[in-house]
């Protein structure tokens, strides 16, 4: 068993209006069962954890088409994500400071939501 210096919890609904009658359900996800993606240059490491990107297929069910992703920049590292067409994104800043689209400064529990795709 590891343990880490903290745990993350990350609850999220996404039903459709049709899937309105389905119960709720509870997923547990542990971390060996996220898949990560190394992104260009060492920049930054990302978990799927539902949805897909790159190859990977995040383990978390949905009824929504999502993607939930945990991306880990290194200090000073830049990167591109690519989204599908019509979605959009939001960024949570857990812990430290990232410069977004070269203009905005976002820092720890601040959230950005971008325009559409």
């Amino acid at each position: 068993m590891e343990i880490h210096d903290y745990a993350a919890y990350l609850e999220f609904f996404c039903h459709r209006v049709e899937d309105k009658a389905a119960d709720p359900s509870y997923q547990s996800i542990l971390a060996p069962d996220i898949p990560h993606v190394a992104l260009e240059e060492g920049a930054a490491t990302l978990r799927v954890i539902a949805g897909h990107y790159a190859v990977q297929t995040g383990p978390a069910r949905t009824f929504s088409p999502i993607n939930v992703w945990d991306l880990q920049l290194n200090h000073d590292g830049a990167t591109m994500l690519e989204l599908p067409e019509g979605h959009t994104a939001m960024l949570v800043v857990l812990s430290g400071t990232v410069h977004v689209n070269g203009d905005s400064i976002v820092r720890d529990a601040e959230l950005v939501m971008f325009e559409r795709t």
